[in-house]
């Protein structure tokens, strides 16, 4: 019984030791499996469980986690070609899936023209959301709601595309849930249609009633009224106070004018960029600047999910700060997989200390009118979120029989980091 009980609390000294060392560990550090193979090639991690069909690469930069769906590789097969998925590397995503691969426990409210619930790389990733427009509880987009009813289709495949499954396009999150929250139609140059002040504080209210963390807003309103303007930042506000981040696009064409709801206070007000041929990343021809724009995503050429009346389900790749936003809701989304506890403000704060400062426009005191804070780094992102541990099992218990310690060995995992890790 003595030696029961001594191996019982040598292994929950071990398992301190290691909690200690990991929230202690200076920022930045990575805690990175050995990877091993079996004779026949099969790799393994270190406790010998099966890898998905992802690929570990280490580079200079350190390791990486490539998923293998075809629009992230360019394959020839792909539904994205010639196109592909060059937006995630360029944010240091596959460093950052080392990390983690996201949540289920962290639900992304999408409000746009709706989400196609049977989409193959979507289908599974939906919780209950709304149709405001024809009060109904099924928001999927329908034929004659305007030349483009699947733009919300494709918002929701940049956040949290099902990922590693074989098939069309990665999302930021892989397992991040979607709330598909219809609120309006878009006219054939994906402009809002309909969208009143009313309807945004109603979508507004049901995200932050069905627990979801992160509300993304791809439009830019301009031109609201005083009293619009200031139902909008109340509504915003109780979100944002019950613990939601909130993210918006902040448009095209309207120059410096500033647009809603980004520039509302505690909105991530996001900006768009693109490569040039030569390396270089630089804001997207016409998006707008301002002192609210927080920081730049990539936003020229997004391959993603889609739903068109005729074929149904399918891809395309669309451009704007409406596909940027989308990359920054779902790294919020990633963050908080890392650690639940943190607020709002917190997972504000990461995404904004970690940006990389781009373009040849100084940064005056951290920030300029263009890139804001500067463009998204996902790898840095997760380097900065402090890990929150959270162990199954919770304990570990040996039994000494026959002169053999049995089992040989047990294996605690952190759920809130990915298979990876």
């Amino acid at each position: 019984m003595n030696l029961r009980f001594s191996l019982i609390a040598a292994s929950l000294l071990c398992l301190v030791s290691f909690a200690l060392t990991v929230l202690w560990a200076p920022l930045g550090a990575h805690f990175v499996p050995e990877e091993r193979r079996t004779t026949n090639g099969e790799r393994r991690t270190t406790n010998d469980q099966p890898l998905s069909s992802f690929v570990v690469r280490r580079s200079s930069l350190g390791p990486t986690l490539e998923p293998n769906d075809p629009c992230f590789h360019k394959l020839p097969s792909s539904p994205c070609y010639p196109n592909e998925q060059w937006n995630f590397p360029r944010i240091a995503l596959p460093g950052a899936w080392i990390t983690t691969t996201g949540s289920a426990d962290v639900i992304v409210a999408v409000i746009d023209t709706g989400v196609d619930r049977n989409h193959p790389d979507l289908a599974g990733k939906l919780v209950a959301g709304w149709d405001f427009l024809n009060q109904t509880t099924d928001p999927s987009p329908r034929a004659n709601e305007g030349p483009v009813a699947g733009y919300g289709t494709a918002i929701a495949g940049v956040v949290a595309a099902a990922t590693d499954n074989g098939i069309g396009v990665a999302g930021v999150s892989w397992n991040a849930k979607i709330m598909p929250l219809k609120a309006f139609r878009r006219n054939e140059y994906a402009v809002p249609v309909g969208l009143t002040t009313r309807t945004l504080t109603e979508t507004l209210a049901f995200a932050r009633r069905n627990q979801a963390k992160v509300i993304l807003m791809p439009f830019a309103l301009t031109h609201l009224s005083p009293e619009q303007q200031q139902a909008l930042e109340d509504s915003l506000a109780e979100a944002h106070n019950q613990g939601v981040l909130l993210v918006a696009s902040v448009g095209e064409g309207t120059g410096n004018v500033p647009t809603w709801p980004a520039a509302a206070p505690n909105v991530l007000g996001v900006t768009a960029t693109r490569v040039l041929t030569d390396g270089r990343e630089i804001r997207l021809s016409g998006t707008n600047t301002g002192a609210y724009v927080s920081v730049a995503a990539p936003g020229a050429i997004i391959p993603t999910t889609y739903w068109d009346a005729g074929p149904g389900s399918t891809y395309f790749a669309g451009s704007g700060t409406d596909f940027a936003a989308a990359h920054v809701a779902g790294l919020a989304a990633l963050i908080w997989s890392v650690n639940p506890t943190l607020s709002p403000d917190q997972v504000r704060q990461i995404i904004i200390q970690s940006a990389d400062k781009i373009g040849d426009e100084p940064y005056e005191q951290g920030r300029n009118p263009f890139y804001g804070y500067g463009r998204i780094n996902a790898r840095r992102a997760l380097d900065l979120t402090p890990h929150y541990l959270q162990f199954s099992p919770t304990h570990l218990t040996f039994d000494l029989l026959g002169g053999v310690v049995t089992p040989a060995s047990q294996t605690i995992v952190n759920r809130m980091t990915s298979a990876a890790t």
